[in-house]
């Protein structure tokens, strides 16, 4: 098979072409990877913060419900109120976080499982 001249250039410049288009597309996919990992690393920061303010609403709670049955007073509860109110609020990122924590009575020990994929 003899090309000639004109045939070849095409040919070479289709070439060319495609793959400059092949490129670019894997560019593309490449950098929409990217960005939803991205959003992915900035909704684990969000849930890690979440969980220590959680965390730290917990050990307040905690504080409040002792300090209310060693003195019985009440502005000890009404900690222990307040924080349990600011947990819920908190737990908006995790979905099914706030249904789970509700179900939950005074004294009983919970382990929190965050699934490896959410949604």
């Amino acid at each position: 098979m003899n090309f000639s001249l004109p045939n070849r250039l095409y040919i070479g410049f289709s070439v060319a072409i495609l793959l400059v288009f092949l490129s670019g597309l894997l560019s593309y996919q490449t950098f929409q990877r990217q960005l939803e990992a991205g959003n992915w690393v900035e909704h684990t920061y969000q849930v890690l913060n979440q969980a220590r303010a959680i965390e730290k609403l917990i050990a307040d709670m905690e504080t409040g419900r002792i300090g209310y049955r060693s003195t019985g007073i009440e502005q000890f509860l009404n900690a222990h109120n307040d924080a349990g109110t600011a947990a819920f609020k908190l737990g908006d990122t995790v979905p099914g976080f706030n249904e789970s924590l509700a179900t939950l009575r005074v004294g009983e020990k919970a382990t929190i499982v965050f699934p490896s994929k959410a949604g």
